[in-house]
Parts: C-alpha cells; sequence; structure tokens
C-alpha cells in the first residue's frame, strides 16, 4: 500500500531542502574562511576558504581538533571553544607547510544543538601592515625630533655668531678706517705702503669671515625682492666653469615652470658659489656638478648636486655649523654650508642636504616662490668712486662705539665737515633741540635705531624734511618703516664709501 505525504508536509519538505541548497551554496562560495565545529572543537564542517586558510583540503579538515592547528595558547587553554559568543579573539595557527598565519575568529554558539560556528579572518597581512606603518610613524616622529634639535641648536649658534660678528665688525671699521688714514701719510714710503697693503689684505679677508658669520645668523644685509633663479644660474655659468676648470663637468637642468623666487639675488649667487666651492673641494680627480630646479608648491627647489667624496650621517648632521670642517687644520673656513644656510632662512626658505661617502652631495635650496618676475632695477646706493668728497656741512653721528665714532669723526673732519658726535639716540635728541635746524645729515647705527631712532629722525625731519640720514648697520636691525627714507651702509665698510655715499646724499638734498 503507497503512502501519500501531505501536501503540507511535501511543501515544508520541499522549503527546507531549499534553504539547505541555498545555505549550501553560500557557505561554498564565502570569501570568509567558516568552520562549524562542536564542544569538543572538532570540526563538522568547512567551507573552502576555510581549507585554503588552514593548509588542508575540506575533507581533511573534518574531524580534526581546530586547537591542533594553534601554536602559543597559553596552558590548559583551548582557542575556539568556550568563547563568549560574538567576541573577536586573535590567534596564532600553523599549517602543516609550516607556514604561520595570524587569524582573527568570531564564533557563534548554539548550545542547545551542541554546535559553534566560527568566522575566521586572516590578519597577517593587516597587522604587517599596521607594524610597518607604525615603525615609519616613528622613523618620521625621530626625524622631526632630530631636526626641530638642529634647528634649535643652529639658532643658538646664530645668535652667537650674530653677536660675534657685530663686535667683529667694530674692530674691523676701526682697523680699514686707520688703515685708509695711514696710507696717505705713508704715501711714496715702500716699504710703510707694503705695511698698509698687508693690513687691508688681513682686513679683507676678516670681512669675508664676517659676511659668513652674519649670512648664517641671518643679519646679514638683504634686499628681498622678486628674482629670476634661472637668470642668476646663467650668469653663473662662466664663473662656475672657471672654478672647476676642465675636469668637471658643470650640467644645468632648469625644469622650474615659473623660476621667480624672493630672495636676494646678490646672495644667492654668493650661496651658489659656496656650493660649487665645496663640492670643487670634494670632487679632487674630477667629476660632475649638476645645478637643477624644480616645482615645488608654494616653494621652488633649487639643488646642487656634486658626484665627490660624500659625507657620513655623523657629518652631514653637523654640516650646516658654522667652522665645522672635516678639512685639514688651516684649509678652509667651515663658514661654506653656514653661510648657505643663513642666506635661505633669511629668504623665508628652507635647506636640506643629501649625502652618503663615495655617493656625492646633494644640497636642497627651497625658496618662496613668486608669481612674475619684477622689473629690473638699478641700484641708486652705489657711490660713485670719481666725485669729490670734501664738503662743509654739519654731520650728526649718533654711535655709541667710543673707538668707532672717534675713527669717523676724524676722518669726515679730514674731509672739511663739521662733525657732532653723541653716544646714545637720547644725547642725540637733545642735540638736535637745539642744533636741528644747522644739521644737514645724520649718520646712526642702526643697533640705536631699534627703539629711539625713528623718533630722532621724525623730529629731524620734521624742520628739515629733506635732510638725508644714513644708518650704520644690517636689515634686520633696521625698522622696516624706515628703510624708505634712509640709505643704509653695511659694516663693515671703507671710510671712503662712508665719505661717497654722504657727499652725494649732501648734494641731492
Amino acid at each position: 500500500m503507497k503512502r501519500e505525504i501531505p501536501e503540507g508536509v511535501a511543501s515544508a519538505v520541499y522549503e527546507l531542502e531549499a534553504r539547505e541548497r541555498r545555505f549550501r551554496a553560500v557557505f561554498e562560495s564565502a570569501l570568509d574562511a567558516i568552520v562549524i565545529f562542536d564542544d569538543k572543537g572538532r570540526v563538522l564542517e568547512a567551507n573552502p576558504s576555510a581549507a585554503t586558510l588552514f593548509g588542508v583540503t575540506v575533507a581533511e579538515l573534518r574531524g580534526r581538533l581546530l586547537d591542533e592547528f594553534c601554536v602559543n595558547l597559553p596552558p590548559g587553554e583551548t582557542g575556539w571553544v568556550g568563547s563568549e559568543t560574538g567576541r573577536r579573539r586573535e590567534l596564532e595557527i600553523v599549517r602543516p607547510d609550516g607556514v604561520c598565519r595570524l587569524v582573527e575568529s568570531s564564533v557563534t554558539s548554539d548550545f542547545v544543538m551542541g554546535q559553534h560556528v566560527g568566522v575566521v579572518r586572516d590578519i597577517t597581512d593587516q597587522r604587517r601592515y599596521e607594524r610597518e606603518r607604525l615603525r615609519l610613524a616613528e622613523r618620521v616622529e625621530r626625524s622631526l625630533e632630530i631636526e626641530m634639535r638642529q634647528t634649535h641648536e643652529l639658532e643658538a649658534i646664530g645668535r652667537l655668531a650674530g653677536g660675534i660678528a657685530h663686535e667683529f665688525n667694530n674692530l674691523l671699521a676701526v682697523i680699514s678706517g686707520f688703515a685708509a688714514l695711514l696710507e696717505a701719510t705713508v704715501a711714496g714710503n715702500p716699504e710703510g705702503e707694503d705695511s698698509v697693503t698687508e693690513i687691508k689684505r688681513a682686513t679683507h679677508r676678516a670681512v669675508k669671515l664676517v659676511h659668513g658669520l652674519l649670512a648664517f645668523s641671518q643679519r646679514e644685509t638683504f634686499d628681498v625682492c622678486e628674482v629670476d633663479l634661472h637668470g642668476i644660474i646663467r650668469r653663473s655659468a662662466n664663473s662656475l666653469h672657471e672654478l672647476f676648470g676642465p675636469q668637471v663637468q658643470v650640467q644645468m637642468r632648469l625644469h622650474a615652470s615659473r623660476p621667480w623666487a624672493r630672495t636676494d639675488a646678490l646672495q644667492i649667487e654668493h650661496a651658489l658659489q659656496e656650493l660649487a666651492a665645496n663640492a670643487h673641494d670634494a670632487m679632487p680627480d674630477g667629476g660632475t656638478f649638476t645645478i637643477e630646479t624644480a616645482d615645488e608648491g608654494t616653494n621652488i627647489r633649487l639643488s646642487a648636486h656634486d658626484t665627490g667624496t660624500g659625507m657620513d650621517g655623523t657629518t652631514l648632521e653637523r654640516a650646516f655649523e658654522p667652522f665645522f670642517t672635516t678639512k685639514p687644520l688651516g684649509v678652509g673656513t667651515g663658514l661654506g654650508l653656514s653661510t648657505v644656510y643663513g642666506i635661505v632662512v633669511k629668504s623665508g626658505g628652507r635647506m636640506t642636504a643629501e649625502s652618503e661617502p663615495s655617493k656625492g652631495t646633494t644640497v636642497h635650496l627651497h625658496l618662496p616662490a613668486c608669481g612674475s618676475p619684477a622689473e629690473d632695477t638699478a641700484s641708486v646706493d652705489a657711490p660713485d668712486a670719481h666725485a669729490p668728497l670734501v664738503g662743509t656741512e654739519t654731520i650728526l653721528l649718533v654711535e655709541e662705539e667710543t673707538h668707532v665714532a672717534v675713527l669717523i669723526e676724524s676722518f669726515l673732519a679730514r674731509l672739511g665737515y663739521r662733525v657732532i658726535r653723541a653716544a646714545s639716540v637720547s644725547e642725540a635728541t637733545r642735540i638736535a633741540a637745539t642744533h636741528g635746524d644747522r644739521i644737514d645729515l645724520i649718520i646712526e647705527q642702526s643697533t640705536l635705531s631699534s627703539a629711539l631712532g625713528p623718533t630722532l629722525i621724525e623730529e629731524l625731519k620734521s624742520s628739515r624734511p629733506s635732510m638725508p640720514a644714513i644708518l650704520i648697520g644690517h636689515s634686520a636691525d633696521i625698522p622696516d618703516d624706515l628703510m624708505h627714507r634712509a640709505v643704509r651702509l653695511a659694516r663693515p665698510f671703507a671710510m671712503a664709501d662712508l665719505a661717497a655715499t654722504a657727499r652725494r646724499l649732501l648734494d641731492e638734498a
């Protein structure tokens, strides 16, 4: 007798079979590894992704204890059974081929049926990436700390160097000034003329050292404007070829599409010469010196690369320090890169370097870019060497250094000028109150101008609007609102330049 299955039961059975097929399809195609295991951790079923993860076939995985694959488990602890439902746990497994993988499991348990479903993800590459990212972040942090420490050290050295240079400038002004006075008295005396020549030569070398210190300490006279870096580099080509000679090939790769930067053209030429001189010393047997420009966001990058001896890490860390050199005693001053560093920072940029022993050195100058070139303007401060220097006008000299004041007063007095000397701004103000109408020119050192100097000049110009002024010092010391009303004269200066500038200003007034 045939037994019929009720229609409702048949429909339910069909639905269950359909769900089973759908579940099996999803289970088999799942990207995540899925294992079904009992209360002892023995695998009841697994999908192909699980078999691939554990390094066996699905048939080989069935019936095996999952803890057999686990390593580094604490004694008495299971990696799978007893885990809190839904809690993610990281486990380390080892496959039969010896490959270790780090996995993350999430177990859902049916305690009534005594079955557990584990979803397992291989997170080995993710953790490796996270470790690499952490190491990279630590390296970047250490690099920033080193760079910040070096910047603070260089700033401290710069302040010290600037102070020394300021005092040294005063001494050089006296030495060069009295040498100029002495030169006139020994005319016709060969022995005396030779002595004065040696004094002037030594003073000139000292002046170069001071300019290097001032550039590093960012107190050098600076005329910031829009300059064409490509034009400066091309103009320097001949001097670079002469410096290196035939043994070194000079290459120029000027790739910047907007080669205009805000800086001082003369100082950048100076920086190129310093970089070239360093490269020349690093390539005694010849090589290649390459100058390259490139766009860099809001900056323009000027790079100088040589194929010379290079530097190790310790030397590179100290390369920007003034007077640091690896050359023998008496060879070089150690002011090359420190001078370039000061010029770049003064321009509002930054400087970096790369070097390895036997692989050469690359120095990058990152300078602020600007939109378009400014029109070339001729300098109005250059004195006329052929103009007469004598005069009878009254000059107010404001100079706190007695020996410098005596020198300037003596020199100008010999030219016929009447010099009224003041050792401070307050004293000069009192003099101006009584003799202001008779003063034709004021010569004032810029360090005094930072506080009361503007008031003094304003008082004198109120009664004599056309009265000229000469500020002796460096642009870092001169207030911005005075720059368009006074001529600057950087220390150390020649007495003849001071006299020529004074004569020109008096004639123009």
